[in-house]
């Protein structure tokens, strides 16, 4: 399956992705943590502006001759440039109310810190997946695996570990049979949640050794 990096992405097709990206399914019962943004237009918004920031950063891949699905990896290592720190604040209060987002940040940060944040203040060396969407005309044909396996590929040439997160527990099931672990949940709002999912390259290569 080819796979390359994105360079250039118009504002239509940005919109589809982050588009496609918001309207998952959840459970009967589960809510996004985006929905604590607004309305669907103010988190399409900041979803535009967030692919954007990964889009400039260099993070972005596409799969697929048709670029069926899009992955936005994180490398080992990465700090923002000054350009991107000093300018996010603006982007985020362009997309939506600065209230809304720091009762967001502020619910996140009481649910305590991310598998990725523990990593981070530990200095351990990982891959983070910031974002995974599939197209909506191919959703369900198998390109979220293929998505996936780009980033785990990355981290099985580096040998380190491959780090997500998802509020939606339908994707817990399908990253588990995709060889990732659920190492922690947190609990955001009673109808709220948040998964940190770990891909291992050292267990995969183990699993395949006494097959």
């Amino acid at each position: 399956m080819d796979a390359f990096k994105v360079e250039h992405m118009t504002d239509d097709v940005i919109r589809e992705i982050a588009g496609a990206y918001l309207d998952y399914g959840f459970r009967e019962g589960e809510e996004s943590l985006f929905n604590l943004l607004g309305s669907r237009e103010d988190i399409l918004r900041y979803q535009m502006a967030s692919l954007k920031i990964a889009l400039e950063s260099g993070w972005i891949w596409a799969v697929g001759e048709n670029r069926e699905a899009y992955i936005a990896i994180t490398p080992p290592g990465w700090k923002p440039p000054l350009f991107l720190i000093l300018r996010f604040p603006f982007v985020v209060m362009k997309s939506v109310r600065p209230k809304a987002m720091l009762r967001l940040m502020k619910l996140v940060r009481k649910a305590g810190p991310s598998i990725a944040d523990m990593m981070r203040r530990e200095k351990k060396t990982f891959l983070h997946v910031a974002m995974l969407c599939v197209r909506k005309p191919y959703q369900g044909k198998g390109y979220m695996r293929k998505a996936l396996d780009v980033a785990k590929r990355m981290a099985d040439k580096k040998n380190i570990p491959l780090v997500l997160e998802t509020d939606e527990s339908l994707k817990v099931a399908k990253y588990r049979h995709l060889g990732l672990e659920l190492e922690k949940v947190r609990q955001i709002t009673p109808t709220m949640t948040l998964y940190d999912m770990v891909y291992h390259p050292a267990k995969a290569i183990h699993r395949q050794d006494t097959l």
